[in-house]
């Protein structure tokens, strides 16, 4: 587990694995892959699955978060 707030990284992801999202502090969103395999689906779903991806990524960070700062949430409402 990261030492300090400025290492935390969340990962996430959708589609059984086809996207991959990885957020910094605060959720800020650092990475984001899908895998051309989603790309047959369409647009529409790829977007629901970008979203569902970063959501998870953000939870996980959230999650390390509270951990480092013994259970508190300083981030506020999202």
């Amino acid at each position: 587990m990261p030492t300090g707030e400025g290492e935390l990284r969340g990962r996430g992801t959708a589609a059984d694995g086809l996207v991959e999202a990885v957020v910094a502090g605060y959720g800020r969103l650092e990475s984001l892959e899908i895998d051309p395999r989603l790309l047959r689906r369409g647009t529409g779903a790829i977007a629901g699955h970008v979203i569902e991806a970063v959501r998870a990524a953000q939870d996980d960070e959230l999650r390390q978060r509270q951990e480092l700062l013994g259970g508190a949430d300083h981030r506020g409402q999202r």
